[in-house]
């Protein structure tokens, strides 16, 4: 591989890696947003609340062991050690399950939002 190449696939790599991050961190901070403006708002129905609530910590949470997990794969992908198969289907069943918790979480925060719910 040439030295222009390699530059040009460090700099996808680099990308790629940013791009994920930003989102994750992008879902952790309107997760804990969302649940500070449930936690304010006067519940008139506590069990839609108690979901919203319990989705988008649930969203919240995924991201902090997301982000941990990340640190340890990356750091694998680096020293070329091999990355096991676990820690492949481990992030992504905690991306779909990040991306599921934090968007009901969201439209049942909308619904009550809105008068729709709640």
């Amino acid at each position: 591989m040439s030295e222009k190449d390699t530059a040009f696939y460090s700099a996808a790599i680099q990308g790629w890696i940013t791009s994920r991050m930003e989102r994750d961190k992008s879902i952790f901070i309107l997760s804990v947003l969302s649940i500070g403006y449930l936690v304010n708002k006067n519940p008139g129905n506590s069990f839609l609340y108690t979901c919203a609530i319990s989705l988008l910590f649930a969203s919240s949470m995924a991201c902090i062991v997301i982000f941990g997990e990340n640190a340890g794969y990356l750091a694998k992908v680096i020293q070329s050690t091999e990355c096991n198969n676990i820690s492949d289907k481990l992030l992504g069943w905690l991306d779909k399950f990040l991306l599921l918790s934090f968007f009901s979480g969201i439209l049942i925060t909308i619904l009550i939002g809105l008068g729709y719910l709640g």
